[in-house]
């Protein structure tokens, strides 16, 4: 039976309603959020996606995958749609050259944001005018093998890695596998961009950073490195270009309002329908 990783406790917040997405130039904020929820919350966060949302879910071959897909997608929305002061369904995506989404200009100028998903969570930063990445995955032993070591983990990574005591190891590979994403989404390219062309630090004795980086990039003393605390079962990290020093931590949970039931449209978007 699968359990569900509890979390630490005083690190996320829960949010007081009027303070909660006032989000500063100097700020950053984390929004933590369980993907387990009841169908009838599930069903309101998915009235809100776009036709092209839903089939893009509905390509995933598992029910679970799909609707993991789905909610993450609609929490982005009712978040976003709290920033700005919008409804969640009229909130306009576009793309980078990588495919890294953001807002449509002008919407939200300057407003950056970041989404990861791993099986029960769901993590998505903020961030107004700055660069922001954020990752988490279950931490599955079986992952950190030695090939995947070699293969994605850049040499000087990979050595320290193997130089730590076995029971280290596992929660050592997952912390430098989060920071890495979390890295390369914030700069933009994703998983276009060489793992092995940058270094991070980690491990138990080791302080979040970003140690290298290749020639004609932003240096790597000018990130910031955040874990995530998540549980023993999953590994976090956030990633944004600059200072870091006001950060705040929140649990998202969807309001159980007559207000957001009744918002509810009479016909679901069919993802057959999609372009």
């Amino acid at each position: 039976m699968q359990t569900v990783s509890t979390i630490p406790t005083g690190f996320w917040q829960k949010p007081c309603r009027e303070v909660q997405y006032s989000l500063t130039p100097g700020e950053v904020h984390v929004w933590l959020a369980s993907l387990k929820m009841p169908a009838a919350q599930v069903a309101i966060l998915r009235a809100c996606l776009s036709f092209e949302e839903v089939a893009k879910a509905s390509r995933f071959r598992s029910r679970a995958d799909q609707t993991s897909a789905m909610v993450s997608r609609g929490i982005l929305r009712h978040l976003l749609g709290n920033y700005l002061r919008m409804a969640p369904e009229d909130i306009p995506f576009a793309c980078n050259a990588y495919g890294k989404p953001g807002l449509a200009s002008p919407t939200g100028a300057g407003l950056n944001f970041n989404l990861s998903h791993s099986h029960h969570w769901v993590v998505v930063g903020f961030a107004w005018g700055r660069r922001i990445g954020v990752d988490v995955e279950r931490i599955r032993p079986e992952s950190a093998n030695d090939e995947l070591v070699g293969h994605y983990l850049a040499p000087a990574e990979a050595c320290h890695l193997r130089s730590l005591p076995l029971a280290d190891r596992i929660n050592a590979f997952f912390q430098c596998w989060t920071r890495k994403e979390a890295f390369l989404k914030a700069r933009g390219d994703g998983l276009m961009g060489r793992l092995d062309s940058f270094e991070v630090a980690f491990g138990r004795d080791s302080l979040p950073a970003i140690l290298r980086v290749a020639e004609n990039e932003t240096p790597a003393e000018d990130w910031s490195v955040v874990n995530l605390p998540l549980g023993d079962s999953y590994a976090g990290a956030v990633v944004v270009d600059g200072p870091c020093h006001r950060l705040k931590c929140f649990q998202w949970s969807l309001p159980a309002s007559s207000e957001v039931l009744e918002a509810l449209p009479a016909q679901m978007p069919n993802p057959s329908l999609a372009c």
